[in-house]
């Protein structure tokens, strides 16, 4: 799995309104930052000239946005064993655009929390509410887990409720 930084994932004004949200819940946060993050599941490496065009897709001319330093990350990703509507587009084209290497295609939101002072694992835990969608997306700490995303599973058998 390949994970390729993108560009700005939030609006200064979002930004301002997460902003707002994490401090009702801890003063201790000073600023949010948040960037794409591709996920690019391949069945090759990818030569140079398909990495560029890999590239070129899915930043569409805008610069990789870079997360400060020292920042706590968190990737927000759809749930593993859910395919996104966005992944399926994206996989599309970049079939369409003759990248056979490529598998699937996902989007996440890489968010960066700065604090004042030393957050515990707690602190953080309780703000992760705050910046997903429990019913549609996951949250990892790191990109070691995200490799779920990618997982085919046999389907379990159809039951019936009474």
């Amino acid at each position: 799995m390949l994970e390729l930084p993108g560009q700005a994932a939030l609006s200064d004004f979002r930004l301002a309104k997460l902003t707002r949200s994490l401090q009702r819940a801890d003063e201790r946060v000073a600023s949010p930052e948040a960037r794409f993050a591709y996920f690019v599941s391949t069945s090759a490496s990818l030569s140079a000239r398909d990495r560029e065009r890999l590239d070129a897709l899915l930043l569409s001319g805008e610069t990789p946005a870079k997360l400060s330093r020292g920042a706590t990350t968190l990737y927000v990703v759809p749930r593993p064993g859910t395919i996104s509507p966005w992944s399926s587009k994206a996989t599309d084209i970049v079939s369409a655009c003759g990248i056979d290497a490529v598998g699937r295609v996902e989007r996440g939101i890489c968010f960066g929390l700065h604090f004042t002072g030393k957050p515990s694992d707690d602190d953080v835990l309780a703000l992760r509410h705050l910046l997903f969608d429990r019913m549609t997306e996951a949250v990892f700490d790191d990109a070691a887990g995200l490799e779920a995303l990618f997982e085919e599973h046999e389907p379990a058998p159809v039951g019936t409720v009474a």
